[in-house]
């Protein structure tokens, strides 16, 4: 379908091709957005030209990138970068290849894939933010994009994209290096910049050279007007970071929530200079509660009725031989050779000893998601509570294998190991099941710019523990603030003792919903008033005052909140519904560069 408007988009990951939410993010864009632009998607090739992910396939294309590559400011960029990448006249060959990916049919999504040892030891290095090779792949990507801009000017100009969308900061220093080549035919393009998560990394004068750009001033718009500053007056500015470079070269910055971009991105790239060119885009999720049910009964032949039980006492130890799955070699030997109780050979586990109420997190093992925090707290709830579990499928995170270790120690400790397990990597053939079978999601995070996890889980009818940070407090709906529509109980984060209270107050809440729908259904022997009574004791245990009012007119709270979990995402949170914004964010940055130069 042909559109007025080209669109393209720089990311590190698309598709098959990703690490955790970031992933999402494009993709689901794309898809929802592809019918209204011509979109192009440019990308290293990672491990995809492995053809290992099944639902996909690469075509050749005939083109082919070929330049000269300076290496040497890798030294000062990335003290670990491959030592044998050290060259400063590298001869390089890139193939420019078509990823064929269904569901983007009106998308073309091209993928860099070296072709001489040296461009294919950084462009498909499988490890897509590798430690040793990023800032490489980020070089070599950049002079990709320069020259494939430069063919495109020369040879199809009609295909000069009126807008760029730059995931992050990985792509950015392309976009620059394009943009240049862009103004030197008087031509420009927009951009978008969103930023996923800051990580503050610093760039070298010597290594935005190396990536293609030269000291040409750039146009860039700032406080409502243009003015024209060089890179090095740019870094300057930024004193060295890329993302502040994003921020002040951007048309448009976003991120993926308000809060964090208000509190977090905003003061850090760029801060005042950026007045009149932020906004958020809330990230979605299209998982579906009938079609995760009729997967579990397809794929594992069970009912959701009983798949808690099943879960907690067959299923853990009844996962495929190649689960779960550890990208990252190094942590993959940590974890598989931990053999503790309850951990077996290759990271597997034991099933739990007895059937409870179960709470699940998942997401990337990483300080960020406050596990420290949640290890601290788990044993004084056991303490108190000893039908409470802990189910965690957590994705190892290169650069965490120390808080790895330590999850390993803890969760083989005597005070907690019966009714904790913490799985490690990939896990396909329980993931969806857990969230099926958890009676609550706890998502911990000390920071977050947006929490997808957060948004899954209600998805599929789980009622969230939240902290108040980010995406979190923006998509997760207190029910002690709002009875009416709310999806979970939120606390202040870093707080051990309202990460406790609000578990606590949540298996209340789980009780207490029992009680009441023994009662409707006629299958509680006990008398009215004795059940009348223990709601009544109930009531007495909860933390949050707030809810004692609440649930004293609605004793089967819990189960509205999963409801009301559902409908939050279905009505607010879908990707058909908060991809439309960007597709104003785009047009607004197209209008404001026509009419800034």
């Amino acid at each position: 379908m042909e559109h007025e408007r080209n669109l393209w988009v720089f990311t590190f990951e698309f598709g098959p091709a990703k690490v955790g939410g970031l992933g999402e993010v494009p993709t689901n864009q794309v898809k929802n957005i592809q019918r209204d632009f011509n979109i192009t998607v440019l990308m290293p090739a990672h491990w995809l030209t492995d053809e290992t992910a099944g639902k996909y396939h690469l075509k050749h294309t005939g083109r082919f990138l070929e330049f000269k590559q300076d290496f040497t400011s890798l030294e000062m960029q990335a003290p670990h970068h491959h030592p044998s990448i050290i060259a400063s006249n590298a001869e390089l060959k890139v193939e420019v290849m078509q990823m064929i990916l269904p569901g983007f049919e009106d998308t073309k999504i091209l993928v860099f894939s070296g072709m001489d040892p040296i461009s294919k030891q950084f462009l498909n290095d499988p490890v897509i933010y590798s430690s040793t090779g990023l800032w490489g792949k980020i070089m070599v990507y950049s002079r990709c994009i320069e020259h494939y801009m430069k063919k495109i000017i020369d040879e199809n100009p009609n295909l000069i994209p009126h807008a760029v969308h730059v995931h992050d900061y990985h792509p950015l220093p392309g976009f620059l290096a394009a943009r240049q080549a862009l103004l030197g035919k008087n031509k420009d393009v927009a951009m978008i910049f969103t930023v996923h998560l800051l990580t503050w990394p610093k760039v070298t004068l010597d290594f935005m050279h190396a990536c293609g750009i030269d000291e040409t001033p750039l146009p860039v718009y700032i406080r409502h007007k243009t003015m024209e500053l060089s890179m090095k007056r740019m870094l300057e500015m930024g004193k060295n970071s890329i993302e502040y470079l994003g921020g002040i070269t951007a048309d448009i910055v976003t991120s993926v929530s308000s809060a964090y971009l208000q509190d977090t991105v905003v003061p850090n790239v760029g801060g005042g200079l950026l007045t009149g060119k932020v906004d958020f885009l809330h990230n979605g999720c299209d998982w579906d509660y009938e079609e995760a049910k009729q997967l579990v009964r397809d794929e594992l032949g069970l009912d959701p009725s009983e798949l808690k039980t099943k879960l907690m006492t067959s299923l853990l130890e009844l996962m495929p031989e190649n689960e779960p799955v550890v990208d990252d070699p190094i942590l993959e030997r940590i974890i598989s050779k931990y053999e503790a109780y309850p951990y077996v050979a290759g990271g597997r586990v034991k099933n739990f000893v007895d059937e409870g109420y179960l709470f699940l997190l998942t997401g990337r093992a990483s300080s960020q998601k406050g596990l420290d925090l949640f290890f601290e707290v788990i044993p004084r709830i056991i303490k108190q509570d000893k039908r409470v579990n802990f189910l965690l499928l957590l994705i190892p995170t290169q650069g965490e294998s120390d808080l790895v270790s330590s999850i390993l120690e803890r969760a083989t400790s005597v005070d907690i190991r019966e009714n904790v397990r913490v799985i490690f990597g990939k896990v396909r053939s329980i993931f969806i099941a857990a969230h099926l079978a958890a009676d609550a999601y706890i998502a911990n995070s000390l920071w977050e710019p947006f929490g997808i996890t957060a948004l899954e889980a209600q998805a599929l009818e789980l009622p969230v523990l939240g902290s108040k940070v980010g995406g979190i407090k923006e998509t997760v709906v207190d029910i002690s603030d709002d009875p009416l529509h709310g999806t979970g109980l939120l606390y202040r984060p870093d707080d051990g003792n309202e990460l406790e209270y609000a578990i606590l107050d949540m298996v209340n809440l789980l009780d207490i919903n029992a009680i009441a729908k023994h009662r409707v259904n006629g299958t509680e022997s006990t008398s009215e008033g004795n059940m009348d009574g223990r709601i009544t004791r109930l009531l007495g245990k909860f933390h949050d005052s707030k809810l004692v009012d609440i649930v004293k007119n609605e004793p089967t709270l819990y189960q509205r909140l999963k409801s009301n979990a559902r409908e939050r995402v279905e009505s607010s949170f879908r990707w058909s519904i908060v991809s439309r914004k960007e597709i104003d964010i785009i047009n607004r940055a197209i209008e404001r560069k026509n009419l800034a130069y």
